[in-house]
């Protein structure tokens, strides 16, 4: 499911968490839940007016 969601944030950067949910078939909160364990995903801004930012893991950490 990871995968699945950072392939999808890099591609639609304003995608929000209920239409994560809707596309893998699981509930909001679970989305959010595997995006916060991931460490190179994270949301910029407020609200509707962010995005979400995926950076890349080298060596086993954040770039």
């Amino acid at each position: 499911m990871d995968a699945k969601l950072v392939e999808y944030v890099r591609r639609h950067s304003k995608v929000t968490t209920e239409k994560l949910a809707s596309m893998l078939g699981c509930a909001p909160k679970t989305v959010k839940r595997h995006l916060a364990k991931l460490p190179n995903v994270r949301y910029v801004g407020h609200g509707y007016s962010g995005l979400w930012d995926v950076g890349e893991i080298k060596g086993g950490r954040e770039r």
